[in-house]
């Protein structure tokens, strides 16, 4: 249909145009205020938990969570963890995910996780036994761009 049709029927494109982007503006928003509430809370999560689960030395949030335009409603919550082992991170991961009501995917410290939550994530907690990482500190929340 041509524009000048759509003038003949009432239409507005610019206006129609208009509405929605103003909708996905709103939504962009409202995604975006998700998001942050979600790393808040995991953040404070971890903090709480982290420190009584035996073994878990080091934790970085990483994946969609810190992306800005990312995380999605049904997204999971990615987690790296630098711990004595298995029964570390289960016993940290089912705390984790109990205490945030969400889905939680909890990885070892290693390898490409390693390289995904160092270069783009968020480290935030660092218990006895953590090993310095000279890129940055745990809890500055600063973004390190896409993964």
């Amino acid at each position: 249909m041509s524009s000048v049709e759509d003038e003949d029927r009432g239409v507005d494109v610019g206006a129609a145009r208009q509405f929605f982007l103003d909708r996905e503006a709103r939504r962009r928003t409202r995604r975006e205020a998700g998001r942050l509430h979600w790393l808040q809370r995991t953040r404070d999560a971890v903090r709480r938990i982290a420190p009584s689960c035996a073994g878990v030395r080091s934790v970085y949030i990483y994946g969609s969570l810190v992306q800005p335009g990312r995380f999605r409603p049904d997204s999971d919550i990615d987690v790296a963890v630098e711990s004595d082992g298995p029964e570390s991170e289960s016993a940290f991961w089912r705390a984790l995910e109990r205490e945030l009501g969400r889905d939680v995917d909890v990885r070892p410290l290693e390898g490409r996780i390693a390289e995904a939550a160092v270069r783009g994530g968020e480290w935030i907690y660092a218990g006895e036994g953590a090993r310095p990482n000279q890129q940055h500190s745990p809890g500055l929340g600063d973004d390190r761009g896409d993964l």
